[in-house]
């Protein structure tokens, strides 16, 4: 990547070029990036008129630059960060319509029944590449440490956040990748957080201790009520 260029991209942006001369030099870096001859004909012949405009894409562009990523990468990301979103949407999708189907059956497990020691559905990475999510919540959920048992709420706002930055990336599927690139990082960072989250809160093992503290809990509460 050409570092130089990239400062006077910052550099232009940051001046008041309001001078024919210096809006048709922003033309020309954004013509080097775009390669739109049309645009960049129709920007140099009518300068003042395009002016807002090439500080919009110049800045779109930019943002790509300053992370260090090329078109190419952004392409790429999209290809890697759109299919995970879409296993996460869907595992979510299955697990609320699996526990509005057995909610009253969930609600008679005993507290041994609780214990949940079933590691086969940790995220992983099938042979498409895309990691697969446990669905739903921990049957021993009630048992685990706070700042653990709070990662399920945190994920399920986090699950939300993902859902609509991936309909907003999806009304966007005949926009340029640099024009969805600002959304895909958006989505990138949350897929990595939900899923390094959901890694902690499925892998968890709960403790004599964990129990022990709950059933303290419990019937503390049963003496002050009585």
């Amino acid at each position: 990547m050409d570092h130089q260029f990239t400062r006077q991209m910052q550099e232009w942006l940051n001046s008041k070029h309001e001078s024919d001369a210096e809006i048709i030099k922003g033309a020309d870096m954004l013509f080097r990036l775009n390669r739109n001859r049309f645009y960049h004909v129709r920007a140099t012949r009518q300068p003042q008129a395009y002016r807002t405009n090439i500080e919009y894409e110049l800045n779109k562009f930019l943002k790509i630059r300053l992370d260090n990523m090329t078109i190419e990468e952004v392409r790429k990301m999209n290809d890697i960060v759109i299919p995970e979103a879409q296993a996460i949407i869907a595992e979510g999708e299955a697990e609320n319509n699996e526990e509005n189907q057995g909610k009253s059956e969930k609600n008679g497990d005993s507290i041994e029944e609780n214990a949940s020691t079933d590691d086969t559905e940790l995220p992983s990475s099938d042979s498409d590449g895309v990691a697969v999510i446990r669905k739903g919540k921990r049957k021993d959920h009630d048992f685990l440490p706070k700042e653990v048992a709070d990662l399920w709420d945190i994920n399920a706002k986090r699950y939300k956040e993902i859902k609509s930055t991936f309909e907003t990336l999806k009304a966007m599927e005949d926009k340029e990748p640099c024009d969805r690139y600002e959304h895909l990082k958006i989505l990138s960072d949350l897929d990595k957080k939900y899923r390094a989250d959901m890694l902690t809160y499925d892998s968890y093992q709960v403790t004599r201790a964990d129990r022990d503290r709950v059933a303290k809990a419990r019937l503390a509460e049963n003496a002050s009520q009585g």
